[in-house]
């Protein structure tokens, strides 16, 4: 029981505890911020991730749409 109090009360002095974030918020100044943030993104192109739902060069066929079945091919049997 005496562990669980102690526990409780590790709990409670971090969730009280600051982290030095200030009182007042400049919204003009967070503005200013993301805006800088957008231009450096301007600057350095197209992100990796901005084309993941772009086909691979690697992939001939275009997908299978889930309900559709694929055609199948039946193999042809030659004879030599």
């Amino acid at each position: 029981m005496e562990d669980l109090l102690e526990q409780a009360n590790e709990i409670q002095e971090t969730l009280g505890r600051s982290y030095a974030v200030p009182d007042e918020i400049d919204e003009a100044d967070l503005e200013a911020e993301l805006d800088a943030l957008a231009l450096e993104e301007e600057e350095e192109g197209a992100s990796y991730l901005a084309d993941l739902n772009k086909m691979p060069d690697f992939v001939d066929e275009p997908p299978v749409e889930i309900g559709e079945t694929p055609e199948r091919h039946e193999a042809v049997r030659t004879t030599a």
